[in-house]
């Protein structure tokens, strides 16, 4: 339970930023207004994506083919450097 507490703090510390960041172009925002109903898509973009990534991390571990020295390959796997 400590754990998850941890992860909703980071959540919410992140969507904090992003209401700061549209913020910031609240004036570009107005003035196309087609800009605010692409807001909803890339945050579901994002979403879907976070999702299927940490559901490939999951199954890797579960099926233990995450070795301790293969976390940065993975990480350069998921940038699409590797």
């Amino acid at each position: 339970m400590k754990t998850r507490w941890a992860w909703l703090a980071v959540n919410l510390c992140t969507a904090f930023i992003a209401s700061r960041v549209i913020d910031g172009f609240e004036h570009t925002i107005s003035q196309l207004v087609a800009l605010a109903s692409l807001m909803p898509i890339v945050a579901g973009i994002g979403g879907n994506t976070g999702n299927q990534t940490i559901t490939m991390i999951v199954r890797a571990m579960a099926l233990q083919h995450i070795q301790p020295g293969s976390f940065s390959f993975l990480i350069l796997r998921e940038w699409g450097l590797r």
